[in-house]
């Protein structure tokens, strides 16, 4: 019963996570919101905890949509307020510190939420990766100088397929796609437009040209009420770390960093095909069809708290400590209990002495050592 109260309790302390699905911006302020109730809990400072949480992700739902800039600041400020925090990783050590200190919990619930964690580091990692690197790519893009109109985080959909493309830029000379990646390892892009990670291992990212095709298959889509006979779209991938190195063999996406994206899109080279009017008609267009992608963390995260709060409380360092409290005083008391019975038995049989014999033995004790005494004087005369 103790043990179920105290699963209870652990899962009203977390509100994070109370909708089956979020758009991008309100997944990043909820899994920040996650990380710091966990983090309250496992570290007993839940109240302070959650206050935060509750302040930062107001502060981000409290965003318009046509604040752009102040939208980023909002953004940044949360991911860098994490970094004072307690994160995932230190939870999930703290939580494997206690594990190995504990005879009580079976491998199996330790491993579930062990490979809980595992995705929602990944899952988090990914997100504010993806976010920053976007952020770097809209900044950059300020310092276009040519005639253009700018989308970022358009999400689209048609038959079934759903997806967001970073950034559009709409020019007079072409219609540029760009998707953009946020990478530490350099990239290699084979001749299948397979994207792969180098380093100590080789890691297959995706096939970026399958990827940006269906983007790109969309985006036409949503152009085709302009009426518009001809729609040049060029694709870029654009990444932001400048320091890594980049090799591509398939000839048919563009690779520059996103610093250089500017100079690329004012230097293209082609007709004038569009007039200003025609950019505004694709613009609208575009908006017209947007959607809000709902995203999903790649686990259950009712059954991750659930499996959590249970973990924990068998983790509970206290535990063992109260249920000692409970056992001593029942062994003292029983310890009392026996010491007073044996003193009341002492008391109720005490020992008789006869005091008559007592004074003829030590008579005749002393009439013995006189004897003793005379004996050994004769023979020493």
């Amino acid at each position: 019963m103790e043990n179920a109260k105290r699963v209870n309790e652990i899962l009203s302390q977390i509100t994070a996570f109370s909708k089956d699905s979020y758009t991008k911006r309100e997944l990043l302020s909820e899994t920040m919101k996650f990380q710091k109730e966990l983090a309250g809990i496992v570290f007993d400072n839940g109240e302070e905890i959650t206050e935060k949480a509750e302040s930062i992700k107001g502060d981000c739902l409290n965003l318009t949509c046509s604040d752009k800039q102040n939208e980023n600041n909002t953004i940044e400020s949360i991911i860098k307020s994490s970094d004072d925090e307690k994160r995932f990783w230190h939870i999930r050590d703290e939580i494997r510190n206690r594990y190995a200190k504990c005879n009580d919990v079976t491998c199996q619930e330790y491993n579930k939420v062990e490979k809980g964690f595992s995705k929602l580091i990944n899952d988090t990692c990914g997100l504010i990766s993806g976010i920053r690197g976007e952020q770097i790519c809209q900044q950059a893009l300020k310092d276009i100088s040519c005639q253009h109109g700018v989308l970022y985080n358009v999400e689209l959909e048609y038959d079934g397929i759903r997806k967001e493309i970073d950034a559009i830029v709409i020019t007079n000379k072409c219609i540029f796609m760009i998707e953009v990646k946020n990478s530490k390892k350099n990239l290699f892009i084979d001749e299948n437009g397979n994207l792969i990670r180098t380093g100590k291992h080789l890691h297959h990212d995706c096939n970026i040209a399958r990827k940006m095709d269906e983007r790109e298959m969309l985006l036409r889509k949503a152009l085709e009420k302009t009426g518009l006979s001809h729609l040049k779209i060029f694709k870029i991938l654009a990444f932001s770390n400048p320091y890594i190195d980049v090799e591509n063999k398939y000839n048919y996406i563009k690779i520059c960093s996103c610093k250089e994206l500017p100079y690329f899109i004012d230097k293209f080279t082609n007709n004038l095909l569009y007039s200003y009017e025609d950019i505004c008609t694709m613009m609208a267009a575009i908006n017209e069809e947007k959607c809000s992608e709902e995203y999903r963390m790649s686990i259950n995260m009712d059954e991750f708290k659930r499996d959590f709060a249970i973990l924990l409380a068998n983790l509970d360092p206290n535990k063992n400590n109260d249920q000692e409290k409970e056992e001593k005083p029942d062994i003292i008391k029983k310890d009392i209990i026996k010491a007073n019975t044996i003193k009341d038995n002492t008391k109720r049989k005490p020992i008789k002495t006869n005091h008559k014999r007592k004074a003829a033995a030590i008579i005749g004790l002393t009439f013995v050592n006189a004897a003793v005494i005379s004996a050994i004087m004769a023979i020493k005369k």
